[in-house]
């Protein structure tokens, strides 16, 4: 799960490029059947944890300081 965290996954569809065929079949093999809802729980935490920072941070200091996705 800490793979999830330095790959910045924020979505369980993220983890199938971020992740190659073997470290998705071994995150599978390794976590087992359940590991899908685990992801998604870890997800969740990861994502309310950025958002509490967004919120207790002004806006220049998370430009600063949170890492940013140019669509």
């Amino acid at each position: 799960l800490e793979e999830l965290r330095i790959r910045n996954v924020r979505t369980l569809d993220e983890v199938s490029y971020k992740f190659n065929a073997y470290g998705t079949i071994f995150m599978n093999s390794s976590i087992g059947v359940q590991w899908g809802e685990v992801a998604r729980q870890q997800i969740r935490a990861l994502n309310n944890e950025r958002l509490a920072k967004e919120k207790t941070n002004a806006y220049l200091r998370n430009l600063s300081e949170l890492q940013h996705y140019a669509i």
